[in-house]
């Protein structure tokens, strides 16, 4: 994908509206100080170039005044190292700010409310798109989260200025249009956690890419009815049981070795406490929390063959200590390898860093929905403006 880049742009004297993340997923709507942080070192190349910055995010709603202003002093705070002096803008379209915006010169650095506080940015409207656009001279997105978003800010505001990607969506673009195109073969991928529909979407598109799929977590347990094997209580996903089954034969046809969990830590209740045993069958009456010992070395021995290992969901129930121990091992196990690591999503990526060993991985993408579209082969719409003509 041939993007416009940051680095060819000459931003002295611009104004640069510049779209950030500011949360870990945009479901929980939780600012996270290190989501935030990434957007530094796109802004620090605008202000050292002789630019200005008017920062953007978009998280969770809120109506009151004071809200809004604790929400941003907040954002300030983990930003201080960009800035001592970031101006916080609450109604950025009043005339009064528009006045202050043109007039600003180099190196001035503000923040504007959240753009979810506006219905028209939630509604996707264009219009709003375009009073956004007033405010600035060019575009920058960096917000890898919001890619597939339809909020306005995300849709429009691209087409209506000068748009390039700032560092991190660059990154996070180059290294999925890689993906398996340059990838060290041979390729494993590791998938757990839940939302089986999407996930075999996924892997309709990517299964010759694959030389190894590991399939278990959450997802497990449909591919398992799939095969019409036990899951005793554990839930699946019924629509997809057909499709499951119908995966792994594709699977076969493309030669991609797969391989379903061997054993499973099992218990009666969904809970953090009670009674739990590891068996190689879930029997009636008992939900399957997390992968056994047998299956996360099972997992190693062909992740040990592998040049390069995507993984994507955790192995077990990993909300509960006891049922954190599969996903633990496996990250284990992947911070030493010599393959190149890449984990996508939310819970895995926060599971390893809470672990210590996010940052001993390849690459990392707290945001799923982006790596799949660009895996899948398909480029969002919001990242048109910002590729080359």
């Amino acid at each position: 994908m041939n993007l416009k880049r940051l680095e060819s742009l000459d931003v002295s004297g611009q104004k640069a509206l510049l779209l950030f993340d500011s949360c870990q997923s945009h479901e929980k709507q939780k600012l996270d100080p290190e989501q935030i942080k990434r957007v530094i070192p796109t802004a620090q190349l605008v202000l050292d170039r002789g630019g200005s910055v008017l920062l953007c995010t978009h998280f969770q709603p809120s109506h009151q005044e004071v809200a809004q202003k604790e929400m941003m002093a907040e954002i300030i705070s983990i930003l201080k190292d960009l800035s001592s002096e970031i101006i916080p803008v609450l109604d950025p379209f009043t005339d009064a700010n528009k006045i202050r915006f043109k007039n600003a010169g180099p190196g001035k650095v503000f923040l504007l409310e959240n753009l979810a506080h506006f219905p028209d940015e939630q509604k996707g409207k264009a219009e709003f798109a375009r009073e956004l656009a007033r405010l600035a001279d060019l575009f920058i997105h960096d917000a890898p989260g919001m890619v597939l978003a339809s909020t306005a800010s995300n849709q429009h505001t691209g087409g209506l200025l000068p748009a390039v990607a700032g560092l991190r969506l660059q990154k996070e673009i180059d290294e999925y249009t890689r993906g398996f195109k340059q990838a060290r073969r041979p390729v494993g991928m590791v998938l757990g956690g839940q939302n089986p529909a999407r996930k075999i979407e996924l892997l309709r598109k990517i299964m010759p890419s694959l030389d190894y799929l590991l399939i278990g977590g959450g997802i497990a347990t449909t591919f398992l009815k799939g095969r019409a094997l036990p899951i005793g209580n554990s839930s699946y996903d019924k629509t997809q049981e057909v499709t499951a089954f119908q995966i792994l034969e594709r699977a076969e046809l493309d030669e991609t070795a797969y391989l379903l969990p061997l054993d499973h830590v099992v218990a009666e209740q969904f809970s953090r406490q009670g009674k739990s045993k590891t068996v190689e069958r879930i029997p009636d009456h008992f939900l399957a929390m997390d992968s056994g010992h047998r299956t996360v070395s099972a997992f190693e021995k062909v992740l040990k063959k592998c040049s390069t290992v995507y993984w994507n969901g955790p192995l077990g129930v990993i909300e509960f200590e006891p049922y954190q121990v599969a996903s633990r091992n496996l990250g284990k196990f992947l911070k030493k390898t010599k393959a190149r690591t890449v984990i996508i999503g939310e819970q895995t990526c926060q599971f390893l860093a809470q672990e210590g060993m996010l940052d001993q991985m390849g690459h990392a993408s707290f945001y799923s929905d982006l790596p799949f579209a660009l895996l899948s082969g398909k480029v969002p719409e919001s990242l048109q403006p910002l590729l080359e003509s």
